[in-house]
């Protein structure tokens, strides 16, 4: 007699039993990853990283305090090093057609150090080396947020030596009639992807 009833599984507890492993197993392994200590480490190194750690915290609390429409980040230092980034990103993205080539300045600003985060925490076992990564990418979501913004009412001078509403800006393009929605009110605030912490109000004006 078939012990299992009419539309039983009798596999069914062995593949719970192996999605639970699998699971265990991820998990384990992201843990592994994470969180990995060597056996030994120099003291140097660990004094060198505290001083670095407190150097990313403080400029990153000073890069949460900049004005995001006014776009105060283009004239901070990490700035200087995104803008080829970003431009060299439009060369990448080139081959998949003009929308994507224009996204694509600020999706390889801002994915060009998970990149190189992920390597540091797979292939060179460095926790601490992927959450500097993280961190640049976080500024690079807070350096994108004021163009996007002003894709709205162009004002700011980009590399071509003029604003969006006369030259090239990717967001304009990109949005297009979407970037010119009635106001709310003078007061109503609009969400966007700016603080590095996750997302800013940004109030219309």
């Amino acid at each position: 007699m078939d012990p299992w009833p009419p539309g039983g599984c009798r596999n069914c507890d062995v593949q719970e039993s192996g999605e639970g492993k699998d699971g265990n197993r991820l998990s384990a392994q992201a843990k592994e990853l994470l969180f990995y200590v060597p056996e030994q480490v120099d003291s140097i190194v660990v004094y060198g990283r505290a001083v670095l750690l407190a150097a990313i915290a403080f400029y990153g609390v000073r890069l949460a305090m900049m004005d995001i429409p006014s776009w105060e980040m283009s004239s901070s230092l990490i700035h200087l090093p995104m803008v080829p980034i970003h431009e060299f990103g439009h060369v990448v993205f080139r081959p998949f057609g003009e929308f994507v080539m224009l996204l694509g300045g600020s999706l390889f600003q801002i994915a060009l150090p998970l990149v190189f985060g992920g390597i540091f925490l797979v292939k060179n076992r460095d926790p601490f080396a992927a959450s500097v990564m993280l961190r640049w990418s976080a500024a690079a979501v807070t350096d994108v947020a004021p163009y996007i913004y002003d894709a709205r009412a162009p004002q700011h001078v980009l590399l071509t030596g003029r604003t969006g509403d006369s030259g090239a800006h990717d967001f304009i393009d990109v949005l297009g009639p979407r970037r010119s929605r009635p106001r709310r009110g003078d007061d109503a605030p609009r969400p966007c992807l700016g603080r590095s912490a996750g997302v800013a109000t940004i109030p219309r004006k």
